[in-house]
């Protein structure tokens, strides 16, 4: 792991949604006030057909997902409640992040996500602002 420390995402709060300042652009679109899910299910979860793809998988498979940018965490933290309820794989998430949330933004991610174990957990322990590989298990 590198030593090297990233800079944290410049996040502004607009009407409890975050906005990049570095980028002039949301991070996701809660058009419908609840914290991006829509968006989720629309651009991410059933274009891909990851639910379907799990489903075919026989119990304890893998199913691996790249990103680029984890940003607020939004697709890991759905995508992962999604197969728990809903299959037996585990995920492999992979993603890479230039700019990743500071604490004290995750912890506002969190709040607008009280029901979200996983948000709770990076909001309590946050991905290290450290270049190189991190590993959640």
């Amino acid at each position: 792991m590198s030593s090297e420390l990233l800079p944290a995402a410049n996040i502004i709060w607009r009407d409890e949604q975050p906005f990049s300042s570095d980028f002039d652009d949301i991070y996701y679109s809660d058009r419908d006030h609840d914290g991006g899910a829509d968006e989720f299910r629309r651009v991410f979860l059933l274009p891909s057909k990851l639910l379907e793809r799990a489903a075919e998988n026989q119990i304890g498979a893998w199913l691996t997902v790249g990103e680029l940018g984890f940003g607020t965490g939004l697709n890991f933290a759905l995508l992962s409640e999604h197969l728990l309820a809903h299959s037996h794989c585990r995920l492999h998430f992979i993603s890479v992040e230039k700019y990743p949330l500071a604490h004290k933004d995750w912890q506002r991610v969190a709040q607008k996500h009280p029901q979200s174990a996983i948000y709770q957990a990076l909001a309590e322990h946050p991905l290290p602002l450290l270049g190189g590989w991190q590993r959640r298990g």
